[in-house]
């Protein structure tokens, strides 16, 4: 076999190989920036929420109104549209809008 066939069984093996590799490597990366993306949306989003879902907590713990209670969720609800929300307090849990499923880890924390 001549060194020029040789060659060129390496590169036609090699090639390939470190193609598949970089997309692989590419794929990773790729992956682990959109998921730190939406992870970071998500706490953007519980950030914004925090003061109405503290609002309610205190309507639900000082016995008002179902009227107030129920004004307080619907404010709740408008401030998180495109994020579930689960807020559990004395009286039960209150959720609303898309929730993952019970299996889905949930992001840590960002003092994590």
């Amino acid at each position: 076999m001549k060194l020029s066939t040789r060659i060129a069984l390496a590169v036609a093996v090699v090639v390939p190989l470190l193609v598949l590799a970089s997309g692989w490597v590419m794929v990773r990366l790729v992956t682990r920036d959109v998921h730190a993306a939406g992870d970071a949306h998500l706490r953007e989003r519980a950030t914004a929420v925090r003061p109405e879902a503290l609002s309610l907590l205190r309507a639900m713990a000082n016995d008002r109104p179902a009227g107030v209670e129920q004004a307080r969720q619907r404010r709740l609800f408008t401030a998180a549209l495109d994020v579930g929300i689960r807020v559990a307090g004395p009286d039960g849990i209150v959720t609303g809008g898309p929730r993952p499923p019970a299996s889905a880890a949930l992001p840590a924390p960002a003092g994590a």
